[in-house]
């Protein structure tokens, strides 16, 4: 069930960024036609042509995820997201917006493909993305031993991200709180454990 429900959404996704990638690449093909018969500058033109690239990047990715959805990153880096994700389903003790827990899964609400057992989490931060000094985008980051739970935070009281982190931090022992040199070094240390005790692991069932 978990690996089925995993495959129909990765092939809803790779839906959208096929056809997104379509619609770039048609515009920017027409632009950069019009661009190059009028003699534009080629600053203009390599621009247009980079707006190109990345639809057909994006149209190809889509493209590779319909014909082969277990070859998405996500799966790559979590090899047990499967498990993970029959766990939260059918054993879901809490969910909001932001979060979904069960006995010892955690996941992002908004993305399906982004959890983690509980035991794994390492730090939380909160995360601001700017572009010409206006915030466009705020996340929560929570560091996990294989990769990152990006919880849309954007637009939220701070109360509201306080108690966030203050119900993940319940449910995730080892988890730190704050984006400082001594957190970062501690989430180093916590995944390069995590890493040795799975290769001991995997040396034991050999």
């Amino acid at each position: 069930m978990g690996k089925e429900l995993v495959r129909q959404y990765i092939i809803k996704r790779a839906k959208f960024f096929l056809i997104g990638g379509i619609i770039i690449s048609v515009i920017s093909a027409v632009i950069l036609y019009f661009q190059i018969t009028k003699g534009s500058s080629i600053s203009f033109i390599i621009l247009t042509s980079m707006f190109l690239l990345c639809g057909i990047v994006f149209a190809v990715c889509g493209i590779v995820q319909m014909v082969n959805p277990f070859s998405a990153e996500e799966v790559k880096r979590n090899p047990e997201l499967f498990q993970q994700i029959e766990e939260l389903m059918g054993h879901e003790t809490y969910k909001d917006k932001f979060i979904s827990i069960s006995e010892r899964v955690i996941g992002n609400t908004g993305r399906p493909l982004q959890m983690a057992y509980k035991d794994e989490v390492f730090l939380i931060y909160a995360y601001t993305q700017k572009v010409n000094g206006v915030t466009n985008s705020k996340f929560l980051k929570v560091e996990t031993a294989v990769g990152t739970l990006q919880i849309d935070i954007m637009g939220e009281k701070d109360n509201v991200v306080d108690e966030l982190v203050q119900r993940i931090c319940d449910n995730c022992r080892y988890a730190k709180v704050g984006y400082t040199p001594e957190s970062l070094e501690y989430l180093e240390k916590m995944r390069k454990m995590w890493k040795k005790d799975r290769l001991i692991k995997r040396g034991g069932n050999a």
